[in-house]
């Protein structure tokens, strides 16, 4: 897909139905809101852009700002803000082509936020790069997205948190990593659960040297060793276990390959 079929298949969706969402979403955009002040308590207050705001409910929550835009090329939301919500100042883009246009954008915004668009797009990296490019000096990358994690503790059938509408899947580590590559901080990131939907939240902040840089690749290395220790011994475990004598394991890589010699029983094909 290009930016131009991307943005025109986007430009004509029918939206969200907005009374079906009015009773669920408003605690779930202050826990979001909650986030970000909690944990970006240095921010300032001139100028917010959200990736995909929909009808602005999430922009609306941050009336100290004094500039708030949205990057939305749905008419259907377009349309309803522009009428309902004069405050906000939409751009019918897509992300990737948003930033193309509008070079003077770039480095404006205190804080950026995605909620709920990067597991739509078809090269997040790519998405992410994009939303940091808008990030100024000391500002703040908010990222929210469905966690594999999370899913492990809902008790809500997976069919409903695997929608077929999102092109990636997304666990921690993943998304640390994109916004690693993308030149921000790891400010703070972590997966829950709240109203049964599993949801990973993010927090960067734009990096300036590149100390910083090499800071987050090793603490996001030390991160990745740590998990992967911990994976390996539960995995260990697992299949030294007699009542996982018969056990399929899909994608068999090296890690898995050099358990496998320490384990006596069963037998085991790469």
């Amino acid at each position: 897909f290009t930016a131009e079929e991307c943005d025109e298949i986007y430009r004509i969706t029918p939206g969200l139905n907005r009374e079906a969402l009015s009773s669920k979403r408003a605690k779930m955009l202050k826990l979001r809101k909650d986030f970000i002040l909690k944990h970006a308590k240095d921010i300032k207050h001139n100028c917010l852009m959200e990736a995909g705001p929909a009808y602005g409910d999430f922009l609306m929550l941050f009336d100290m700002f004094k500039e708030r835009f949205g990057i939305e090329p749905s008419e259907t939301y377009s349309a309803a803000v522009k009428k309902e919500r004069p405050e906000l100042t939409y751009y019918p883009y897509i992300v990737e082509e948003f930033s193309q246009k509008f070079p003077e954008m770039n480095a404006s915004a205190d804080l950026v936020t995605a909620c709920h668009v990067l597991e739509h797009s078809f090269n997040p990296q790519i998405f992410v790069n994009d939303l940091a490019n808008l990030v100024k000096k000391d500002g703040y990358l908010f990222i929210e997205v469905p966690s594999i994690e999370g899913m492990a503790l809902t008790k809500e059938p997976l069919y409903l948190n695997l929608y077929f509408g999102h092109v990636s899947q997304f666990s921690t580590s993943v998304i640390t990593r994109i916004g690693v590559q993308a030149g921000l901080k790891p400010v703070h990131v972590e997966y829950a659960t709240e109203n049964r939907y599993p949801v990973i939240r993010a927090l960067f902040r734009k990096v300036q040297g590149v100390e910083d840089i090499k800071k987050s690749f090793a603490d996001h290395a030390k991160n990745i060793e740590h998990t992967s220790t911990k994976a390996n011994t539960d995995l260990l475990s697992a299949l030294s276990d007699d009542k996982n004598r018969k056990i399929i394991i899909w994608g068999c890589g090296q890690d898995l390959t050099d358990l496998i010699p320490s384990i006596e029983k069963g037998n085991f094909t790469d």
